[in-house]
């Protein structure tokens, strides 16, 4: 478990990968940050959550592997923490819903295109149908 969060083999796993993907001299570079997300499978890449998480775990340029896994963590923490306040903005009362319109915006504002969002949401629906 890294941050509280528990890791899959398989997560951590593809996670080592992209961090032995990226690294030099044992390390992977504050500037390969981004890259290093994409090959773990992440879709949204914000560089501002991902240097601001980068800070909170190392003063350093560069981290090693353990410290690479607690990134991801915190990194998806925050990322969510970000979604969490960007529907709020949306939500026109207290009940956790927002109009159609507004989603529509939210998800533009997310930076998401709304077919990869239906898209996903399917595959989703379609895996735990198949389980």
């Amino acid at each position: 478990d890294y941050e509280g969060r528990h890791v899959t083999p398989a997560e951590r796993s593809k996670w080592i990968s992209s961090f032995d993907r990226f690294r030099h001299d044992g390390e992977l570079h504050r500037d390969d940050v981004i890259r290093a997300l994409l090959h773990c499978g992440y879709d949204d890449c914000r560089a501002s959550i991902a240097h601001e998480v980068f800070e909170k775990v190392t003063q350093y340029s560069s981290m090693g592997k353990d410290d690479f896994l607690r990134f991801l963590c915190l990194y998806e923490r925050s990322l969510h923490e970000n979604y969490q306040l960007e529907f709020q903005q949306f939500q026109r009362d207290e009940s956790g819903k927002v109009s159609f319109e507004d989603l529509s915006q939210l998800v533009g504002k997310l930076g998401c295109t709304p077919a990869s969002v239906c898209w996903k949401s399917s595959l989703l629906r379609w895996d735990a149908a198949s389980s």
